[in-house]
């Protein structure tokens, strides 16, 4: 497969103090080779981007059928890649604060894995790494205004893994999936000036999660249950504990049911968010909100 794509911006906005233009034009292809039950595939992309140099872009992929049975399955996976993130035009024209020569973010990416199925059960499991260069943030100058510089190198290393269970009970069906990742991403270089940071965790960015959802049906009726878990997160680059935001667990609660009146299809659904009104932060000083309901209501109308 070959693909190329056009994008020309022009950003309207006041605080830009100006209208900026730019051309994305990218220029991309791939190839996909199946070997018996194997398959491998290869891709090369080549943004071109006005006043911003973009390197070319390869990745490499494969699946390896380890064994295919009539019960069960193994596959490995496997891929690495190279990838880059252009500066945004916040980033570049913000009225006062933004820097035209920012350089883009660079990075390298690896990651391997296996996937094991049965006939209710399925279980993933990939470890990943990569390194990322010219790591863009806002940072306060001398005179306390946040301005966008190119600061760190980030090493991002981490293990992801995911339990599906999907069953039938007479006219009960359940579907249940629970995921939970490990991330360690550590500043591994960065301007003198923040040098506290290296060697800890980046800011926001909690090393552990999880979320969980289980699905009940019967006939034309459903149940869902949603939980999610948020370790620690640091605001302070120097993880300093006493600044830190701590973990906490929300879980959704929804009902709803299906209709169908000749074509017309009818669904509603009632949803509880943050049932038990767990107070918490994403980000240090910024409300998020407790306990609320939300009402859905869908039609469709279907071809003869």
């Amino acid at each position: 497969q070959v693909n190329s794509n056009w994008n020309h911006i022009i950003g309207r906005i006041k605080e830009y103090g100006g209208e900026p233009r730019e051309d994305r034009f990218d220029v991309a292809g791939s190839i996909q080779k199946d070997v018996k039950k194997h398959s491998f595939s290869f891709n090369l992309r080549q943004p071109f981007i006005s006043r911003v140099h973009a390197p070319l872009l390869p990745y490499l992929g494969a699946n390896i059928m380890v064994f295919d049975a009539t019960q069960q399955k193994l596959v490995m996976t496997a891929n690495v890649s190279k990838n880059f993130r252009a500066p945004t035009f916040n980033e570049r024209y913000w009225q006062s604060a933004g820097r035209v020569d920012l350089i883009p973010e660079t990075s390298h990416a690896a990651e391997a894995g296996l996937l094991w199925s049965a006939e209710i059960l399925k279980l993933t499991t990939k470890g990943f790494y990569q390194l990322i260069d010219q790591w863009i943030q806002w940072v306060p100058d001398s005179g306390g205004i946040y301005r966008p510089e190119n600061v760190k190198q980030v090493k991002v290393k981490g293990i992801e893994s995911n339990i599906e269970l999907q069953w039938k009970a007479g006219v009960f069906s359940f579907f249940s999936k629970t995921s939970y990742q490990l991330t360690r991403s550590i500043t591994s270089k960065t301007v003198s000036s923040d040098a506290a940071s290296i060697g800890k965790q980046l800011i926001y960015t909690p090393i552990h999660t999880a979320t969980s959802l289980i699905t009940t049906q019967v006939d034309s009726w459903s149940l869902n249950v949603f939980a999610q878990y948020s370790g620690k997160r640091f605001t302070e680059t120097s993880n300093d504990d006493l600044y830190s935001l701590s973990p906490f667990v929300l879980v959704d609660v929804s009902a709803g049911k299906n209709f169908i009146v000749k074509r017309n299809a009818f669904g509603v659904q009632f949803s509880i968010k943050n049932i038990f009104n767990t107070n918490y932060q994403l980000y240090s000083g910024r409300a998020m909100p407790g306990r609320y309901f939300n009402l859905q209501l869908n039609y469709q109308l279907k071809q003869k």
